[in-house]
Formats: structure tokens, sequence, C-alpha cells
């Protein structure tokens, strides 16, 4: 290993700026996505969603429909990554490794319903594209809004597992299809080992940051 060079913090601003996208010119949003690794989905909108301002923010031509027309050629797809996210869609097969884990029983929010899920994939797959909506639900408690049906826990939880994914959202409400039918023919599907997985995230880490801390786990 190489001796470590030191750097002013000067220098180190430079860098995390140039790396975040704003000591450039991006033509595209796209683009915006692929140097920034994801894009965190805000599902709150007071002046305007906070994504939207991260992707006007370095591209001053952005339209907020550039969004659903890049979910609708599928150069981006919706996953989880460190929260609700748009990805490059380049980057779909790294998201089968945490996809993988769920599917084998690593626990996420909910409990898991093999019924329900069945039966919620049985519909997309008949009917095509469903939204949480379509999927009724009379309510056992009084007050509750914030009780989960047991369908949007089915349909969250087979997202998260890889079976289904967002085509896009319409109102900004999610709606979700069979992973297959999403994602672009001959898409690279094999499941990356725990090495690949690490690389790829260091390596996305240090080109959307710039600068990175080095930690040391120990197991």
């Amino acid at each position: 290993m190489s001796n470590p060079t030191a750097i002013t913090q000067e220098e180190a601003r430079k860098i995390a700026l140039n790396a975040q996208g704003f000591s450039r010119i991006f033509k595209t949003s796209l683009s915006v996505i692929k140097q920034l690794s994801y894009i965190q989905i805000d599902t709150i909108s007071i002046t305007e969603r906070a994504h939207n301002h991260v992707f006007f923010s370095r591209n001053t031509n952005f339209k907020k429909e550039e969004i659903s027309e890049l979910m609708e050629r599928k150069s981006i797809f919706e996953y989880w990554s460190h929260a609700a996210a748009y990805l490059p869609m380049e980057d779909f097969r790294h998201s089968l490794y945490l996809k993988e884990l769920y599917k084998n029983g690593e626990k996420h929010w909910f409990p898991r319903d093999k019924k329900v899920e069945n039966y919620v994939l049985d519909r997309i797959t008949a009917e095509g594209p469903l939204q949480s909506k379509n999927f009724d639900h009379p309510r056992t408690k009084k007050h509750e809004w914030y009780e989960w049906k047991p369908a949007k826990i089915a349909l969250t939880n087979l997202f998260m597992d890889g079976s289904l994914m967002i085509p896009n959202r319409k109102g900004f409400q999610k709606i979700f299809d069979l992973t297959e039918r999403v994602i672009p023919i001959n898409t690279d599907t094999s499941v990356p080992n725990i090495e690949e997985y690490s690389l790829f995230l260091i390596n996305n880490a240090i080109k959307a940051q710039g600068l990175v801390t080095l930690m040391k786990y120990v197991t």
C-alpha cells in the first residue's frame, strides 16, 4: 500500500463539491443519478419534493416529468438504498444482494403472510400493474388511519424481496408489477456475492462523495 497523501481542507472541499456535481453542468437527469449513485425519494411536498431540488440544483433544465419518463424508458428503477430511492437501471444487479436476503428470511418491517402475498401476486400476474388501492380492506379498528391493510404489507414485502417492482407512479402513488415485466430484456440477474456487493458500495461512495471514511468492523 502506498503512503497516504495529505490534502488541505480547501482541496477536500473541492473534491467533495465536484463529486456531488456542484462544479459541473449536467445535461440530463439520468447523468445526475449515475453520478450520485442514487437519489432519495421524498414523499413530503411543501414547497417542492427534496429530490426535485437535488435534480434542479445540478441540471437547471430539469422538469419534474423527467423522472416518470426515465421510469417508462426503464433507465432507472426504485429500490431501497439508505431509503426509498431512484437508481440507475444499470445497477439493478446489485440490488439483488439485499433482495435475496429478504427472500431467504431476513426480517424487514413486517411479518410475512404467504397466503396474502400469493393472492397479490396472482392478481398482478392476471390483471397487470396494480396499486394498493386496488385491494379492498375493511378497517378493523376505528380512527386508526395508520393501519396498513394486509395487501399493502404484502406489496411492500414482495417489493423488498424483488418479486415486484414499481414501473412508475400515479399521483405519486406506487404502481406495482412483476419484476420480469419491468426490467429491460437481457438484464443481468445474477446475484452478486458479498465481495462484489461491498466493492460496488465502496466505489459508489467514493464516486458520489469524493471523500470517505475508512472504518474497521470487528466481527
